[in-house]
């Protein structure tokens, strides 16, 4: 039985995601996630070079594989240079992500549920905002929701194609965000057969050796090129990327950013927050009858399933020293299944929470937790504006365009095409000055008040608004 009409069901699917693509087409890239991924993106489009992920044009970066670089790069050459074209892969991800949710519900439950699950997974602040966002995550999510839904379907049914469609989403986790995605996938299986046993028949069932070879050997041949072509990469990535990053409060070891140390159990805070408003109703719901949830949850073999695949990940990510908002992704597919289920069989109260919460909460959140982000910064969140200033200069081919930050600013790079470059101290600007060419500079608004004037005789101002991050100058030649 359906929950609400197809086409009611269809025309709140397509409003948020519809809702979704207009913010990635308007908002500009931001800092730093977003810039840093669309840069890497866009230089391996221009430098043609698909094996290596590059830093910089002289040197690589090494903290995730490429799956996600690839796509971008794909539908940049597709569609152009855009925020839209960048940001797709991750919208495509989010509904292929919805789409296993949907099926994968509706087999194993009804049609109500399935649409409830669909639902419950897209209006999730969390998931909204990261489902049209240039990041690694969406990639991994799908990987992992396809690994644990197509396991379990296997284990119940015993049907090869879904017993290969487990492998082939372990290859994906590989070149997704890596070895953290056989951990991700892996966890839920292994707690739930723990639980409920059939350690045999789970293992003999499995098509062990062509599993393996779609599942690692695939992938493996990204990873031995790109350590014969940039040399410690295996090392950085698999000890520096998977195993001190976990365990070493503000890990010093990381080459490009800062570690990102929080109190351990964080992970629980943000998959509250992120899964809202369908964590308030659960919360809820546990708080009155939590003896009747449990029992309602251990009589069904698929409840404890996706019960493991929450409570593991999230146990998980509380024992790291450095994680940040979108780890909890990987389980929301299973809190939304699992939510359909319980909620389900109450379709008047099922139908209120989709006509009422969807379109309005999770629209209101997602706008707050997207302007949030681009507002709350303490130098600049995107540097689209002051590029396309500095484009109206119509500099030449030769001038130098440069930033004055002690941090790298991607969005920069991103919008000039690579051409803004970072220098890190005045004594830097004292060598521009030199060279004698036209360069242009970008610096922050408070430095350029107190820059000394051996420097500032050397600019003429080109922006005129003084409330702008940063200021756009030109280097002049004083005779």
């Amino acid at each position: 039985m359906r929950l609400i009409s197809k086409n009611i069901f269809i025309g709140i699917l397509s409003a948020l995601i519809g809702f979704r693509l207009l913010l990635s087409a308007i908002l500009p890239l931001t800092e730093t996630t977003e810039a840093r991924y669309g840069e890497i993106a866009r230089k391996m489009l221009e430098t043609g070079n698909w094996v290596n992920l590059l830093d910089t044009y002289h040197s690589p970066f090494w903290a995730k594989p490429p799956l996600y670089s690839w796509l971008s790069a794909s539908s940049m050459a597709i569609l152009g240079i855009s925020e839209f074209s960048i940001r797709l892969p991750s919208m495509l991800l989010a509904i292929a992500t919805l789409t296993l949710v949907y099926q994968f519900t509706k087999d194993q439950l009804n049609i109500g549920k399935a649409q409830l699950a669909t639902i419950a997974l897209l209006s999730g602040a969390g998931f909204l905002v990261a489902s049209s966002t240039v990041m690694t995550d969406p990639s991994l999510l799908f990987s992992v929701a396809l690994g644990l839904c197509s396991w379990w379907r296997h284990h119940q049914k015993n049907q090869p194609i879904w017993a290969y469609a487990f492998f082939a989403a372990i290859g994906l986790g590989l070149v997704a965000k890596g070895p953290l995605a056989i951990v991700l996938i892996g966890m839920p299986i292994f707690f739930y057969l723990l639980i409920k046993g059939g350690w045999i028949k789970a293992i003999k069932e499995l098509p062990w050796i062509g599993g393996i070879f779609i599942g690692i050997l695939i992938p493996s041949i990204w990873y031995i090129a790109a350590e014969a072509k940039t040399p410690g990469f295996l090392e950085y990535f698999l000890l520096g990327e998977h195993v001190y990053r976990f365990i070493k409060p503000g890990w010093t070891g990381d080459l490009y950013g800062t570690a990102h140390a929080q109190p351990k159990g964080t992970i629980w805070v943000y998959a509250s927050i992120s899964l809202l408003p369908w964590s308030f109703f659960l919360i809820i719901g546990w708080i009155k009858k939590p003896i009747a949830s449990l029992l309602a949850i251990k009589e069904s073999p698929l409840r404890v399933f996706l019960l493991c695949w929450i409570l593991s990940h999230l146990i998980f990510f509380s024992l790291p020293a450095n994680i940040i908002w979108p780890y909890y992704l990987p389980m929301a597919p299973a809190f939304a299944i699992l939510f359909a289920d319980l909620i389900g069989d109450k379709p008047i109260l099922s139908k209120w929470l989709a006509y009422f919460s969807v379109v309005f909460i999770s629209s209101a959140l997602a706008v707050g937790f997207y302007f949030a982000e681009i507002r709350t910064s303490d130098n600049i969140k995107s540097g689209k504006n002051i590029i396309q200033l500095w484009e109206k200069e119509n500099p030449t081919h030769d001038s130098q365009l440069n930033y004055l930050s002690g941090k790298r600013l991607f969005s920069l790079e991103f919008y000039s095409s690579g051409r803004a470059t970072q220098i890190k101290s005045q004594d830097a600007i004292r060598e521009l000055i030199k060279n004698k060419s036209i360069d242009f500079l970008l610096i922050n608004k408070d430095e350029y008040k107190n820059l000394p004037a051996d420097i500032s005789k050397h600019f003429i101002k080109l922006s005129n608004d003084d409330d702008s991050a940063l200021h756009l100058v030109l280097l002049k030649e004083i005779d």
